[in-house]
């Protein structure tokens, strides 16, 4: 009967094959999710720095208008030239 002794040593190997290769899948996706979350870390870390740096711009120009408007309100308080003759002095 080495048949059947051979059968079952095919049958022994082959299931030891097989779940080699469901360990290997196994790991596989393991690996495939840890670098999926990687790349989620990854671009939730470069947002946060597109963030940061869009509110640092915003933040800026938001200056930038104050002085502006600040700028603007100082000259229309001046006395212009034409008015210094009349009397008048136009503020805003």
């Amino acid at each position: 009967m080495n048949l059947e002794r051979d059968i079952k040593a095919a049958e022994g190997g082959l299931t030891q094959v097989l779940f080699q290769a469901h360990l290997a899948g196994q790991a596989k996706q393991a690996a495939l999710r840890q670098a999926s979350s990687d790349n989620a870390v990854a671009s939730v870390d470069r947002l946060g720095r597109e963030l940061l740096a869009s509110r640092r711009r915003e933040a800026a120009l938001a200056r930038q208008v104050s002085e502006l408007q600040a700028a603007l309100r100082a000259e229309r308080a001046r006395p212009r030239a034409a008015d210094w003759g009349t009397g008048y002095a136009r503020c805003a």
